[in-house]
């Protein structure tokens, strides 16, 4: 047992998240018998009583030795496959937790069940599952689907390559303290996806022991201490009350951080699901976004008051910040924060990343000037990041029915093709026909024409500005932009094959890295 350990549970626990509490499980369950068997017999047959419950206290000690001897040792920096493999395995657990704990909780699974019907609901009456239909679903079931994206995607990489330069608002050296800040704060963001997570985003070594627990998990990556990891809000299994969070003390900032984790669980997919509008704050906001914002401050503000009303914070601000999910939350978090005056007086800042477009005012709507220059207020404190071809900041009921259009106009050309022909361009052996470009372009220009259907408004990041991160492909470094947040709606979902993994936390941390550095 002893030497199987110290086989595999080292290598197991630097690649599989919960790798080493799965073998030592595995490795407990297999050798019980053995081990109790080994400690009860007595090597003499006259042996007393005394020395085999000795024996068998002393085989125990040292198992139990051993598996606590895993901890000893580092878990290296990992490579950007293994960091990619690690954030990957740990959705899939986290998933699989998810619907384990849904089947053994009726309520949740009620949860669930009455979030799709919501949504499907939506979709009907908006008329929105019919746009899915003639876009997604129609050729995902004739075969035609993938090779309609890869065209979509070659016609883009040359039409909408200027889309930078098309949004550019200030160059790098204009938002240097973003870059900087932004840099800092991430890392509290990629803390709060929880210990699996901090693996995937490692930049140094760090000792298994610091990797077990996760508030030292939290002020080893955060670079915090310890005892200033306040509170921890885990729900078993993900849930769709109050995403998972934690509250820290940032002494170098002289802030209390709020930090929220993004979606790595089904119940936080329903919550992105919900992505119909509802009234929040004056104006109009993602509903399920909204609602996750109302109930993770009633669960949570009580612990977060007490601390201001501590001494040695009385002068400390309160900084919200995020990731994909946690992003949303947090940015109408922080509008709701300076329209209600949660925190009173005192300074709150905002930092998300990769937020999907989560607010906007109404247009039509009398407000007060107090409630006005709130809002103001708590759009200029708050900025938002985006990594290169991200596609999570563009998700909102608008993108997604632009896509449908297009990917529709594509469809409509290609279904007339012969099998060969769609094999051909797939595989970029035909040039894409220029009637399909033209199709693409005309359905493009008359998106920004369409009329709103029900549920939907022209939502946005509630941020001062938008620090877009950049890649260059050729050697592996980054540009760094600013843009205004409205100038991203006349955009549209980048198909590409970097859109998902481009939205990995420790894809935003490598960006922040090298532009601060």
């Amino acid at each position: 047992s002893l030497v199987l350990s110290s086989l595999i549970i080292p290598s197991t626990v630097t690649y599989i998240p919960f790798g080493d509490d799965i073998v030592s499980f595995l490795l407990e369950a297999l050798f019980m018998p053995v081990r109790l068997l080994y400690g009860v017999i007595p090597s003499r047959r006259n042996a007393s009583s005394t020395s085999t419950h000795l024996r068998r206290a002393s085989r125990m000690s040292i198992l139990n030795q051993s598996l606590t001897e895993r901890y000893i040792g580092y878990v290296k920096k990992p490579t950007d496959m293994q960091s990619a493999a690690r954030s990957s395995i740990a959705f899939m657990c986290s998933v699989a937790f998810d619907i384990i704990s849904a089947v053994t909780n009726p309520s949740k699974m009620k949860r669930w069940i009455e979030a799709l019907s919501q949504f499907r609901a939506y979709l009907k009456i908006s008329g929105i599952d019919a746009e899915l239909g003639e876009g997604v679903t129609k050729p995902l079931m004739r075969g035609r689907l993938f090779c309609n994206l890869k065209i979509l995607n070659d016609i883009q990489e040359v039409d909408i390559a200027d889309r930078y330069d098309r949004v550019k608002e200030c160059g790098q050296e204009d938002i240097e303290q973003e870059i900087t800040d932004g840099t800092r704060i991430m890392r509290f963001a990629t803390a709060a996806y929880g210990i699996d997570m901090i693996r995937s985003a490692l930049d140094r070594s760090a000792a298994c022991e610091v990797l077990q627990c996760e508030k030292k998990a939290i002020a080893f990556h955060t670079g915090i201490a310890e005892k200033d990891v306040k509170l921890i809000h885990v729900g078993e299994g993900g849930s769709m009350k109050v995403l998972r969070h934690f509250v820290a003390i940032d002494r170098e900032s002289k802030s209390i951080i709020i930090a929220l984790r993004g979606t790595l669980s089904i119940s936080g997919a329903l919550i992105d699901m919900q992505g119909m509008s509802c009234d929040f704050c004056h104006g109009k906001a993602h509903k399920g976004m909204a609602e996750m914002a109302d109930n993770l401050w009633n669960v949570s503000s009580e612990k977060i008051l007490k601390l201001f009303e501590r001494e040695e914070f009385k002068d400390y601000g309160f900084t919200i910040t995020g990731h994909s999910l946690g992003a949303g939350v947090a940015s109408l978090l922080n509008i709701k924060c300076h329209v209600e005056e949660l925190v009173g007086t005192r300074s709150v800042k905002c930092f998300v990343f990769a937020p999907p477009p989560v607010f906007c005012l109404h247009e039509d709507e009398e407000r007060s000037q107090n409630i006005t220059s709130s809002i103001q207020k708590a759009i200029a404190d708050c900025v938002c990041y985006i990594h290169d071809n991200d596609c999570i900041p563009f998700l909102s009921v608008t993108f997604i029915r632009r896509l449908a259009y297009v990917l529709d106009a594509v469809d409509n050309k290609t279904q007339l093709m012969w099998p060969l022909q769609r094999f051909k361009i797939f595989w970029e052996l035909q040039d894409i026909p220029q009637d399909i470009i033209e199709s693409v372009k005309k359905t493009r220009k008359e998106n920004l024409q369409r009329s709103l259907v029900e549920g939907e408004s022209p939502l946005v990041a509630p941020a001062r500005i938008v620090v877009w991160m950049i890649k260059n492909v050729d050697d592996n470094t980054f540009t760094g932009i600013g843009c205004k947040p409205e100038t991203l709606r006349d955009l549209n979902i980048f198909v590409n094959q970097d859109m998902v993994t481009d939205h990995l936390p420790e894809q935003y941390e490598n960006a922040l890295d090298f532009l601060c550095n």
